[in-house]
């Protein structure tokens, strides 16, 4: 998954910026004391030091604080990582000045990036900013994630990422509603112990809507191909539908769970024919 960053700029911008990491789950990262440390104004070194720090980082996603404040700090920054912001924040105070060179500014605005904020009513404006796509990137990534653990036969990993209560509706249980994690770690338990069909998922037309801050449902098709069996090459394919809720670890940090999925499979074209021919 590539970075990716939103920058804010403007009187007072590190209060704001550590709400929106909080909200929105995104790293903050303040140039100014990465630069303050480094000892440095050239605008190479600054971007340096900044793109250091981020790919140092675990997270993917990233608010960076009063960076860039000139053009050419932007156009050094562009050219190193190849990374342009999503959308630039720009926090305005009647009266007061926003810190930014005057070109920076209309580079932004004439690439469509600028979005602009008044601080005294942040909490309402930033409703309007959309950082969906930051959620809808990192919720595709857990699903993702989630098939690999499947495929693997990784319960450990497909235990951190859902929720000890997870609830569905999938073939092997014959219409039946399934609660909890037993069931389907007897699965994982056939595939350490050699009894079941190896396999690769693909995901295939994702959505992913987010249903409020803390709740967000992920549908795709899922392409299942079979490998290192006699029936290697085999494509089976199945529609899925996974809630994902944003909850309290017991370390205290809020993560992702995946709280209920729905799996179906998709008819063939044989079976399509037979039943409506």
């Amino acid at each position: 998954m590539p970075l990716k960053y939103v920058s804010v700029i403007g009187t007072g911008a590190s209060l704001e910026c550590q709400e929106i990491a909080r909200q929105f789950r995104l790293q903050h990262v303040c140039s100014k004391d990465l630069i303050d440390s480094a000892g440095t104004t050239a605008a190479e070194s600054k971007v340096d030091f900044l793109a250091n720090a981020m790919n140092k980082s675990r997270s993917k996603n990233f608010v960076i604080e009063d960076f860039p404040a000139t053009l050419q700090d932007y156009l050094v920054f562009e050219q190193k990582t190849g990374l342009i912001p999503e959308f630039v924040l720009c926090l305005e105070v009647p009266g007061q000045q926003n810190g930014c060179e005057p070109t920076l500014l209309q580079h932004y605005e004439s690439n469509g990036l600028l979005r602009k904020i008044n601080p005294s009513n942040f909490h309402a404006e930033l409703k309007k900013v959309m950082f969906a796509t930051f959620l809808q990137n990192e919720l595709l990534e857990l699903s993702e994630e989630l098939l690999r653990a499947i495929d693997g036969g990784d319960y450990g990993t497909y235990e951190k990422l859902c929720d000890t209560e997870l609830t569905a509706f999938e073939p092997e249980a014959q219409g039946q509603l399934v609660e909890g994690l037993p069931f389907h770690k007897f699965y994982f338990d056939m595939r350490q112990s050699g009894n079941s069909l190896q396999r690769v998922s693909t995901i295939a037309a994702p959505k992913v809507l987010l249903l409020s801050g803390d709740a967000a449902l992920v549908t795709y098709t899922r392409l299942m191909q079979a490998i290192g069996t006699p029936l290697a090459g085999y494509v089976d394919a199945y529609n899925e539908t996974r809630l994902w809720k944003l909850s309290k670890t017991k370390a205290d940090e809020w993560a992702w769970k995946h709280i209920h999925f729905h799996r179906s499979r998709c008819p063939t074209n044989a079976e399509f024919y037979k039943v409506n021919r």
